[in-house]
């Protein structure tokens, strides 16, 4: 039994499917400028099975090597780009090295900190530069970050981009915010409470189940800054960002357009995909089975993890949940209504992977049935497209194949069409 698969494909590199996936997330970003297949050959040949200790030492050292080399490419006026190209990956690099960090592990904000440096000086570098931010709501710090794509960024589309369970805002970059920027969109990158990165800026950040309430507060710091035209907001969610986003689109009707892949508005289905542990709860199953289920795997680190993951963002916890089942009763309030889903306006377009787990699958249809709007569309990948993974990042350019096309039909051009890679 593994912990949990969103591929349909693997490397096969490690026992637990997740690790394997998650090499998969990193290397996709590939397409962005995030990463190169040698890097991370390199990198994972220094990764022993299993033992997530020897994951973050291989990723967090070569990106501290990578930024030396990036420090050193910045002082020449025409390495610039270079430098940047650099700084890009190691940003990728420093995050995949956060991802089996247990929660409470006093090394994630000095990550998070290199993270932020690294992608500050890719915003420094660019043209025009991008700016980092940070906004608040009931006492949370979040980071966020405005990048125009023009000099004239109040005369085109804004796209947010909010990502999910174990992302920072500046991974929603390499999810298509590049080639957005690349068509002179301009893209603001944001995190809600309970990501990675406001986990690393505050003592407590807790996921919220109203998650429109932080949404909102982003919103007003966002539609007051220079450049961004409040009438012409857009926004795409991935990952559990399928849960916030849907909730946020049902109360504030600010943003004209969303995307969503794929849809998790019942965030419950996220503990209940692990291991069969929905299988045996609609089977009849006990918490004190699920429990004594889930101990029986906790060798592997992607369920250890679980209880890291939950007991830092959960609500009620200040260490590791003890019991799996605590996990699952607490993530029933996260749920999108169908009243909720009745109330969502603007347009719509739902993407999906074949190789999503089966209830993220059924939660996407669901949501799309569910919405009353005019314009909706549902598209769905399946594995000959090699897109099928969890939010497509084994295949990233097919995707983007069809959101960026379907925000021109919606939102209209960005400063400049396409014209091939622009940046990094």
């Amino acid at each position: 039994m593994s912990s949990i698969d969103m591929a349909s494909r693997h490397f096969h590199l490690f026992t637990d499917p997740w690790l394997d996936f998650n090499v998969i997330r990193y290397l996709g970003y590939a397409s962005q400028g995030g990463a190169t297949v040698g890097e991370v050959l390199a990198i994972v040949a220094e990764i022993e099975d299993g033992d997530v200790e020897s994951w973050h030492r291989a990723w967090s050292s070569f990106a501290d090597r990578l930024v030396t080399s990036a420090e050193k490419l910045a002082a020449q006026p025409e390495s610039t780009v270079d430098a940047r190209r650099a700084y890009l990956r190691a940003a990728n690099y420093y995050h995949a090295s956060d991802q089996f960090l247990g929660g409470f592990d006093e090394r994630r904000p000095e990550v998070y900190r290199k993270l932020r440096g690294a992608f500050g000086r890719v915003c420094e570098l660019a043209s025009p530069p991008g700016i980092p931010l940070e906004f608040e709501c009931d006492g949370v710090r979040m980071p966020m970050y405005f990048l125009p794509g023009s000099d004239s960024p109040q005369d085109y589309p804004t796209v947010i981009m909010l990502g999910g369970a174990d992302v920072v805002c500046e991974e929603n970059f390499f999810y298509g915010g590049g080639s957005l920027l690349d068509r002179g969109y301009n893209v603001a990158l944001v995190e809600l409470p309970g990501q990675v990165g406001s986990l690393a800026m505050n003592e407590v950040a807790k996921y919220r189940a109203d998650a429109e309430v932080p949404f909102a507060a982003m919103l007003d710091a966002l539609i007051a800054l220079p450049g961004v035209d409040p009438d012409n907001l857009w926004c795409v969610c991935f990952s559990a960002g399928g849960y916030f986003g849907p909730r946020a689109a049902a109360h504030d009707h600010r943003v004209r357009g969303w995307v969503f892949d794929a849809s998790l508005h019942e965030l419950v289905e996220l503990p209940r995909s692990v291991a069969g542990v929905g299988e045996m709860l609609d089977n009849g199953a006990s918490d004190a089975e699920v429990d004594a289920h889930i101990e029986r795997l906790r060798h592997l680190p992607a369920v250890d993890f679980s209880f890291h993951w939950w007991g830092r963002r959960g609500g009620h916890y200040d260490a590791p949940v003890e019991r799996y089942s605590q996990i699952v009763h607490d993530l029933a309030e996260f749920s999108v209504s169908s009243e909720m889903i009745a109330a969502i306006q603007g347009s719509v377009l739902l993407v999906c992977g074949t190789a999503e787990p089966p209830a993220w699958q059924r939660l996407t249809r669901e949501l799309f049935d569910g919405l009353t709007v005019e314009d909706k569309q549902f598209v769905e990948l399946g594995p000959e497209t090699g897109a099928d993974a969890h939010t497509s990042v084994s295949a990233l350019p097919v995707v983007e194949a069809i959101i960026l096309p379907w925000l021109y039909r919606h939102a209209g051009p960005g400063a400049r069409p396409f014209s091939g890679p622009g940046r990094p």
